[in-house]
Formats: C-alpha cells, sequence, structure tokens
C-alpha cells in the first residue's frame, strides 16, 4: 500500500519500508486499527526543537522525523495503544507522550510478528536512522539503546 500522499511523513515511511518490507497499512486513526495485540512504529514530525526529560535528565530533541516502536500487548491492543498515541492527546504516562503531544504529523504501522526490538534493530542497520536519546522508551528493556529513533535522509537534515 501507498503511503499517505501529501505529508511531510512520507519519505519516513518510504525508508521504514526499506527496512521492514513487510509494513502494511498507513495508520492515521484509530478507526483502520483492530484491538489485537502486537508491536507498532510511531512516525512522528516534530517542526520546531523539543525539550524531552527521562528521570531527571532533560535533552533537546531538533526538529525532524522520528520513529518510536513499542508494544500494545494489555487491554484493547493495538487500537488502544497507538491509537493513543495517533491522537497525541491524554494524560503524560510515557516518555513518548512528551512528544506525541508537540508532534506536528504523526502516522502509525501496525505488526504482528515483529516486536519492538526487532523493528528497531531493523531501522538502525541504515545510517539514515541513529538513537537521539539514549533510553528514551526503553527503561525496561535490555535490548535496545532506545526506542526512539531520529531520521535523516540526508547529512543536510
Amino acid at each position: 500500500m501507498k503511503p499517505v500522499s501529501g505529508t511531510a511523513l512520507d519519505g519516513l515511511i518510504e525508508a521504514v519500508r526499506t527496512r521492514v518490507p513487510d509494513t502494511g497499512i498507513v495508520h492515521r486513526t484509530d478507526e483502520t486499527l483492530d484491538s489485537d495485540p502486537g508491536s507498532y512504529l510511531l512516525l512522528l514530525r516534530l517542526r520546531s526543537p523539543l525539550l524531552v526529560r527521562i528521570g531527571k535528565r532533560e535533552s533537546r530533541l531538533p526538529s525532524g522525523l522520528y520513529v518510536y516502536s513499542g508494544s500494545a500487548k494489555g487491554p484493547g491492543g493495538l487500537k488502544a495503544r497507538l491509537g493513543r498515541h495517533l491522537r497525541g492527546n491524554g494524560q503524560l504516562r510515557w516518555h513518548i507522550d512528551q512528544i506525541t503531544a508537540h508532534a506536528d504529523d504523526r502516522a502509525g504501522l501496525a505488526f504482528r510478528s515483529l516486536t519492538e526490538c526487532d523493528l528497531t534493530a531493523r531501522l538502525l542497520e541504515c545510517s539514515s536512522f541513529c538513537v537521539p536519546v539514549p533510553g528514551f522508551g526503553s527503561s525496561d528493556c535490555s535490548t535496545c539503546r532506545s526506542h526512539l529513533i531520529r531520521f535523516q535522509a540526508s547529512p543536510e537534515d
């Protein structure tokens, strides 16, 4: 399926699809999601820099494109968790909520056979993806340096 045309995320969607070929539909709202458990990639655009906090540590995220990998195993599955992130509202509960509250554009990709760590590893195999803040969204993960990844299409970004 083709990316959502005409959004700032189009290039990011294509870059993700080259690393994760089994990517399906691009979700813009929770209406197209089901309640099954699974993992997801949340694609985000920040138009301006953002200061984020992990515990007592603050980090500045430059404007740009980001991917967050997460899992949705609780009640409501992907529809509940990814849908919440796509709406970008609600209480600040997880690290990613700091970004979704300020993101200018959001899209999601759902997976049933890959874990959030599998997805993170596949993206980080490509030099266009890097870890902007170690530990972000991965405080309960002993495998990944971060579940937040920055995308830079070219050195000028």
